[in-house]
């Protein structure tokens, strides 16, 4: 199996965010996973999304992870960091940062003034487009976020930005299939949810996963054999980590309770602090990450 790929494409692990016990950001955790990320040589590394918490960090809090991420990497890789705040202000800001700092290409989440019409999310994906002089993506995910746009709406933008080349696309294989059908195949389409449907959503087309990091050897194993016509080899690492992405994967609370904590213990982070609003760990579910993650084992290398 081959999938054609534009400039962007594979599996780019997006950051969670680790917290100290006094509740600031752990940058020192931060660069560690950055570091734990990188020698397994993703295709590039993603932050400021869904799972870094973003919508718990202050605005100089993202600002600072925009620095700590794109300085630690170096230019190593790719790195694309998501958009996402209260205000058309601070997201203007964010941008500017993060083309500053040398991202190669940015996540546009809808903006929370926008969610009410299609008309609203176009305008302000579009003020963003026009900021951004780098290529954008816009995350497509209205069961996260609320909203988003329909195919019309991704091509209405497609016409009017250039760079505007990719999506994050949270949907089922036959959704992404379907999203590109309906935009001409005019998209780079990055799956998410940790890893759910992987070896389907090379089927269907997409150029790449955004995944939490958890499991990034064995998303990178998929990829691999999936793309080098070994799909049974693929299918059955897939079934041995599904038992772990199904639990991590039952809400988005799940997976920065349970998906940190699986990271940090392949990494050897420590303990893990959490900052409020959370939902803390159980002891059964402390007991049932461990034994569907026993498969995974140490971090390679």
């Amino acid at each position: 199996m081959s999938r054609s790929q534009g400039r962007f494409g594979g599996v780019y692990p997006i950051l969670y965010c680790y917290f100290r016990r006094d509740g600031a950001v752990d940058e020192g955790a931060m660069a560690a996973q950055i570091e734990a990320c990188l020698a397994l040589n993703p295709a590039g590394l993603a932050v400021l999304g869904i799972a870094t918490e973003i919508a718990k960090l202050s605005e100089a809090e993202k600002l600072r992870l925009i620095d700590l991420t794109l300085r630690t990497v170096g230019g190593r890789v790719p790195v694309a960091v998501t958009i996402g705040g209260p205000d058309a202000g601070e997201r203007l800001r964010l941008i500017e940062r993060a083309r500053g700092e040398g991202a190669s290409w940015l996540i546009l989440q809808p903006a929370p003034e926008a969610l009410a019409s299609e008309e609203a999310l176009i305008a302000s994906f579009d003020a963003m487009m026009a900021a951004a002089r780098i290529p954008t993506a816009i995350q497509h995910a209205p069961q996260f976020l609320g909203a988003s746009l329909s195919s019309d709406g991704f091509n209405t933008l497609r016409a009017r930005h250039q760079g505007f080349t990719l999506l994050k696309g949270e949907g089922s294989a036959i959704e992404t299939e379907r999203l590109a059908r309906e935009t001409d195949g005019a998209f780079a389409i990055f799956a998410g949810r940790a890893g759910v449907e992987w070896p389907d959503m090379i089927r269907a087309g997409a150029a790449g996963l955004i995944p939490a990091p958890e499991l990034l050897d064995v998303m990178l194993d998929i990829e691999r054999l999936m793309l080098s016509g070994q799909e049974a080899e693929a299918e059955a690492r897939y079934r041995e980590a599904l038992p772990l992405i199904t639990f991590i994967m039952q809400s988005i609370a799940s997976l920065h309770t349970y998906g940190k904590r699986a990271l940090a213990a392949r990494i050897d982070l420590g303990e893990v602090h959490d900052r409020a609003p959370f939902t803390p760990p159980t002891a059964l579910g402390l007991a049932i990450l461990k034994a569907r993650g026993a498969f995974a084992g140490r971090w390679p290398g």
